[in-house]
């Protein structure tokens, strides 16, 4: 297992490479970030089954934002994916209700999607309905070995 899957515990290597992208742009725009935040209810697999393994069964099954990114002003809530699919916008309102419901934040709460491509129609929906989108579309310039905290680079 690589170094980065220690801070980002559910991202595969081309999505880690695509936020330490994103972050060397970035990194001073917030002043916290969270990974791998679980939230909504999970599932539970019915009273047949230990307490123990009932627990860790929802626990797995909770749902999880890849990164939430706040701002003096807001939180933003962070999906990333190599490419953007309808699956992808479709769950953002659903992981913005969860969050809002379990954390009440007292900051507006924005949806945003980071990739490396996205259709033009859903570019276009994203547009239209508020969703920041952050397109890197080029072929990672940092590499997995980077120090996690590495800021911008100036």
């Amino acid at each position: 297992m690589s170094h980065w899957n220690r801070h980002y515990k559910h991202l595969l290597e081309p999505d880690i490479a695509l936020l330490l992208d994103f972050q060397v742009d970035h990194f001073s725009d917030y002043i916290s970030w969270t990974y791998d935040l679980r939230i909504g209810p999970g599932r539970d697999p019915g009273p047949e089954f230990a307490d123990s393994i009932r627990q860790m069964a929802i626990d797995l099954s909770r749902r999880r934002i890849d990164c939430l990114a706040e701002t003096p002003d807001r939180i933003d809530l962070i999906e990333i994916c190599d490419c953007a699919h309808y699956r992808t916008i479709g769950q953002l309102p659903i992981y913005a209700a969860h969050y809002q419901t379990e954390f009440k934040p007292t900051k507006p709460v924005r949806t945003c999607i980071l990739c490396r491509s996205i259709p033009e129609d859903l570019e276009i929906f994203c547009l239209k309905n508020g969703y920041q989108t952050w397109i890197y579309p080029d072929e990672p310039r940092t590499t997995t070995e980077l120090t996690h905290t590495r800021g911008p680079t100036t």
